[in-house]
């Protein structure tokens, strides 16, 4: 994963596989999907307050997840790059938020092991 985030490749990567849900990238947002479930948790951009990207140290590897605040339901969503269409989220992701670095994924996918929480857009910073 870390290859193809750095060569901008936006095909789908080894590590997402439909067990751990699917994203998929809708006009006004994204969407959620559970395995083996019909029910779709729909989450646009609008209502994102904040989004935040860490690692989950996993015991042999890391799994890197981005964060969602959602203003309207007052919830925090997670996604994850083992997720089915979790790339694609995040090259719309940094195209909705333009001040997102492009370097970020990459930012917290170094040093291994460390959980490195870091916000990456705030809708209160934007006020």
């Amino acid at each position: 994963m870390v290859t193809d985030f750095k060569e901008g490749k936006t095909k789908t990567v080894s590590l997402e596989e439909p067990k751990y849900g699917t994203i998929e990238i809708v006009n006004d947002g994204f969407q959620i999907q559970k395995y083996r479930s019909k029910e779709k948790k729909c989450v646009e951009w609008d209502d994102v307050s904040d989004t935040f990207t860490y690692k989950k140290d996993l015991g042999a590897t890391d799994m890197i997840c981005l964060g969602w605040k959602i203003i309207m339901h007052d919830e925090m969503l997670e996604t994850h790059e083992e997720m089915i269409g979790f790339k694609t989220l995040c090259d719309a992701m940094v195209d909705k938020f333009k001040e997102i670095p492009g370097s970020w994924y990459m930012d917290v996918a170094f040093p291994a092991f460390e959980t490195k929480l870091t916000i990456l857009w705030s809708k209160s910073e934007k006020l």
